[in-house]
């Protein structure tokens, strides 16, 4: 059940603001984190959007925490074993983000010792998942090949994608979804 629950995305970007609004549809409280915000705010589909150091604000009191947050210097094994220590006890982590993002070591003694109920995970740190994972024996925990975006209209949306961008070079425009290499995403 999720209406009435609480959902805390981790990185508040284009994938974040997606999520949000699919927990906004079943009546979700949203809390999320962002990089750039200086002090807590509110925004179209979040109730509360935190700066990037009140995580454990958000970990304390979300039923469910997202991690969308890119992979960057800062957001390496961003979440380990005191941010864990941090979730409720009942608390579901999904990570859709990128697999370094999270100290998977950390996370198997998290779920194997109950500080959080379960987890979803569609990325590793080393995909495919090595067969040695700890993770592999969980039984509070779903894994997925790093197929969580593939939907079946996803070739046709990467088409439209090329053919906007291309159109927007033939005219000298700038390009949709160029990636900011100071920042590495």
């Amino acid at each position: 059940m999720l209406w009435g629950k609480t959902m805390g995305i981790i990185g508040y970007g284009s994938i974040g603001e997606r999520v949000a609004r699919i927990a906004k549809a079943f009546d979700m409280r949203v809390l999320a984190t962002r990089r750039t915000v200086r002090t807590a705010s509110r925004s179209r589909h979040v109730d509360l959007l935190l700066p990037a150091a009140e995580l454990d604000r958000l970990l304390s009191e979300s039923d469910f925490v997202v991690l969308c947050a890119p992979l960057t210097p800062e957001t390496h094994h961003l979440i380990g074993a005191p941010q864990f220590a941090a979730m409720k006890r009942n608390a579901l982590f999904i990570n859709i983000s990128r697999g370094p993002t999270v100290d998977e070591a950390a996370l198997a003694v998290a779920l194997r010792d109950g500080w959080i109920a379960a987890a979803a995970l569609d990325v590793f740190e080393q995909e495919p998942l090595p067969q040695e994972s700890p993770l592999w024996e969980l039984p509070n925990i779903m894994c997925s090949p790093h197929i969580g975006g593939n939907v079946p209209s996803y070739a046709d949306m990467v088409q439209e994608l090329f053919l906007r961008n291309l159109a927007h070079y033939v005219r000298g425009e700038r390009l949709e979804c160029l990636v900011n290499k100071r920042r590495g995403y």
